[in-house]
């Protein structure tokens, strides 16, 4: 089954309205160092900026109160769900039938499994693992500490989970998107950090 002359499933929805805002779904291609934040340069400064201003952020909150940012916080999430959820439903809905069909191998590894669409898929999600930065933004503008747990090492644990979690998730979709294989399980983790 064709995703782009099928007429069920949610994908020709999605190519309707990314046609409507952007341009013909079907003629999206990833190519590095003309598409957008392609380049391993632009993924190496994204990183490191990433931490210039998580760091310096939390430097320039010392002594400052925290933000209140509950409302902005809310609906970035909100909208950061709905963005990731709607990503995995498309990516699964290109993903099921094909390893369905012919096996979790033939899902994984055939260079057949990579299509247009998956790949338009893939960008989509590798540009929302910069818009997941923000995330970590609002913990250092709320000046957040995960007050939660008191044992101090699981707290720096878990700090330091979300940091390299967020910084790697990005770095992982993109060569993801460069080394094309057709199966990316990172196409979950939206939404769910601030």
């Amino acid at each position: 089954m064709d995703p782009l002359t099928s007429s069920t499933g949610f994908y020709p929805l999605f190519a309707k309205v990314y046609g409507q805002l952007i341009g013909p779904a079907s003629e999206f291609r990833f190519i590095p160092g003309v598409t957008p934040l392609s380049t391993f340069r632009e993924v190496v400064i994204g990183f490191l900026l990433y931490f210039v201003v998580i760091f310096g952020g939390q430097y320039l909150m010392t002594n400052r109160p925290p933000m209140r940012l509950s409302l902005l916080s809310q609906a970035h999430n909100l909208i950061l769900t709905l963005v990731s959820g709607a990503l995995l439903i498309l990516i699964a809905e290109q993903i099921l039938p094909k390893v369905y069909e012919h096996g979790l191998f033939y899902g994984l590894c055939s260079d057949d499994a990579w299509t247009q669409p998956l790949e338009q898929l893939y960008y989509l999600n590798y540009l929302v693992k910069y818009w997941e930065f923000l995330d970590t933004v609002f913990l250092v503008l709320k000046k957040k500490k995960l007050e939660l747990y008191e044992d101090s090492k699981l707290r720096l644990w878990l700090e330091f989970l979300h940091t390299y979690h967020h910084s790697m998730t990005m770095v992982y979709c993109y060569t993801q998107l460069v080394s094309q294989p057709a199966m990316q399980p990172v196409s979950k983790s939206g939404g769910k950090n601030t």
